[in-house]
């Protein structure tokens, strides 16, 4: 089990590399060098955790291309397919994201996009959290700037054309031990949002065509 989703791992990081071309660096050296890197860390991870059939991963994961820098997360699951539950909560997620990336324009700020995922969380919550809805569990703020670093300057600027940023909501439940969160990079331009690491796959019939990829 543990080989597959290091596999995994790696074949959704691979996703980036290949699509940012040979030069992507990380801060420990070339794109090579860092799924090595991935590996060792990944196989210590493993040898310390325990994880079941019905635990989900998420993957955290940042590069340089260029001198620029950025990251992007994704949540698979252990046995290759969500579980009901876990697919609910995932799709939650995504539509909050999307209820974000769809206001994108210039003049809106940071500040007022996570208000926007925040509402849609809590509007499509339903039963799934209980009272309060989900929100509750949405422990972080949406979005930090990219750029030089990866949690670049920025503060709370207005959006104008040109600038990136990433789209990042989550929800953790700590007595389900489960977590799911979903973040993408995305620039402003004259014709609205362009997602820059729609490469990687991110649906929930695209995590679990990976993750098949990889028994």
């Amino acid at each position: 089990m543990g080989t597959i989703i290091l596999g995994a791992v790696i074949l959704l990081v691979a996703f980036v590399v290949r699509t940012a071309g040979s030069s992507l660096r990380t801060a420990g050296g070339r794109a090579s060098g860092a799924l090595v890197n991935l590996v060792s860390l990944g196989l210590l991870v493993l040898g310390l955790l325990i994880l079941t059939s019905s635990s989900v991963v998420v993957i955290d994961a940042g590069a340089e291309f260029a001198g620029y820098a950025t990251d992007i997360t994704r949540t698979i699951p252990v046995s290759g397919k969500f579980t009901p539950r876990q697919k609910a909560i995932y799709e939650l997620v995504l539509g909050s994201q999307q209820a974000a990336i769809d206001s994108v324009r210039p003049g809106i700020t940071l500040r007022q996009l996570d208000q926007i995922s925040r509402r849609y969380m809590a509007e499509h919550s339903g039963d799934l959290c209980g009272a309060g809805g989900c929100v509750k569990y949405y422990i972080h703020g949406l979005s930090h700037w990219i750029g030089m670093d990866v949690h670049d300057v920025g503060g709370s600027l207005p959006l104008a054309v040109g600038m990136a940023f990433t789209v990042e909501p989550g929800i953790y439940i700590p007595d389900e031990a489960l977590g799911v969160r979903i973040e993408d990079d995305v620039l402003v331009t004259p014709a609205g949002p362009v997602i820059l690491s729609k490469g990687a796959p991110k649906t929930v019939a695209e995590i679990e065509k990976l993750m098949a990829q990889r028994r």
